[in-house]
C-alpha cells in the first residue's frame, strides 16, 4: 500500500479521524479539570499528559510534512484536499498542547524534551528535503510521494546521529 492509497483510503473513514482528533483536545481539557492547579506535573497526571502529547503531535507533524509535499512538490491546491486528512491533525496538535501547557509545564512532562528534539529534528528534515527539490540539487526526485519520504527518512537519520555524535555525553562513548 503506497502513502498515496493511505491517505484516499483515510478519507473514507473521516468521521473516525475528525473524532479521533477531536478527543485529544477534549481529553486534554478534562484532564484539566481532574487535578488540583499546580499538581499536573506530579504523577500520574505528567504520564497521562506525555501520552497525549505523543498522540497528537506525530499525526500533527506528519500532517505539515504532508502539507509541504502538496504545496511545494505537486503544486496541488488545498482547497481540493479532505480537511480532516491534512488540517485537523495540526489543529488538534495545536489546540491539545496549548491546553496542555494550560494545566503543566511541558518541561515537567516526561519525554517532552525529546520529542521536541524530534519535532525540531523532522520539521528541519522536511525543510532541507523542500530546499534540495526546489534547487533541483536531486536529480532522481520524479514527485513520487514515497521517495519524498525515503528522503525525508534518511536526512532524519542523519541529523538525529550527527546530534548523537555531537552532544553525547563522555559515558555514552
Amino acid at each position: 500500500m503506497s502513502i498515496q492509497e493511505l491517505i484516499q483510503q483515510s478519507t473514507q473513514y473521516s468521521q473516525w479521524l475528525i473524532a479521533y482528533f477531536a478527543m485529544l483536545p477534549i481529553f486534554a481539557l478534562a484532564l484539566g479539570f481532574m487535578h488540583r492547579d499546580g499538581k499536573g506535573s506530579d504523577a500520574p497526571w505528567k504520564y497521562v499528559y506525555s501520552v497525549l502529547i505523543y498522540l497528537s503531535a506525530f499525526p500533527g507533524m506528519c500532517a505539515v510534512a504532508l502539507i509541504g509535499y502538496q504545496l511545494f512538490f505537486l503544486k496541488g491546491n488545498l482547497l481540493d484536499v479532505n480537511a480532516a486528512v491534512y488540517f485537523l491533525p495540526v489543529v488538534s496538535m495545536v489546540v491539545t498542547l496549548a491546553l496542555i501547557a494550560r494545566n503543566v509545564t511541558l518541561i515537567d512532562i516526561p519525554g517532552f524534551d525529546r520529542l521536541s528534539g524530534l519535532l525540531i529534528a523532522m520539521l528541519f528534515s522536511v525543510v532541507l528535503a523542500i530546499v534540495i527539490m526546489k534547487t533541483r540539487i536531486l536529480v532522481v526526485f520524479y514527485g513520487s510521494v514515497f521517495w519524498f519520504f525515503m528522503m525525508i527518512i534518511f536526512i532524519f537519520v542523519v541529523i538525529k546521529v550527527a546530534l548523537w555524535f555531537a552532544f553525547r555525553k563522555k559515558k555514552e562513548d
